[in-house]
């Protein structure tokens, strides 16, 4: 399997060692699913270019994000993130794929504490995936 979907799926829980059954998978889509943590195994996804947890309520993401080294789509839309993680900033391939089409780092929506965060919440791909992984990599919890 190359692609799950899993979005919308509130009622859910994700049974521990589930994922990892998928080495090869590509996209997982947990958008809408009010998951409160996201799995750990999920970021030895070594293969993973396409993750959603749009509308989660995740108050954090991970620091084991910056393991996802192939991710070229992050969607992370109306969360509840406060901050970014450091790790972050190691995602590249974001950065370099964004602004094609829905690739990129999404991050509209979430109450970021950081003033400066909130103001690259509102700005459009590529340039908003470029200064939230800048930022990621200066200011990162």
């Amino acid at each position: 399997i190359r692609t799950l979907g899993l979005d919308r799926t509130e009622w859910l829980e994700i049974p521990e060692g589930y994922l990892a059954g998928f080495p090869n998978l590509r996209v997982l889509l947990l958008g809408h699913s009010f998951r409160h943590r996201i799995p750990e195994e999920i970021f030895s996804l070594n293969d993973l270019i396409q993750l959603d947890f749009e509308a989660n309520p995740l108050k954090a993401l991970p620091p084991g994000v910056g393991r996802l080294d192939k991710l070229i789509s992050l969607q992370l839309r109306n969360c509840k993130l406060e901050a970014l993680p450091k790790e972050l900033g190691r995602l590249t391939k974001l950065e370099e794929m964004a602004g094609s089409g829905p690739f990129g780092l999404h991050i509209s929506g979430n109450p970021f504490k950081d003033r400066e965060l909130r103001r690259i919440a509102k700005l459009k791909n590529p340039q908003q995936t470029i200064e939230a992984l800048a930022w990621a990599r200066a200011n990162g919890s």
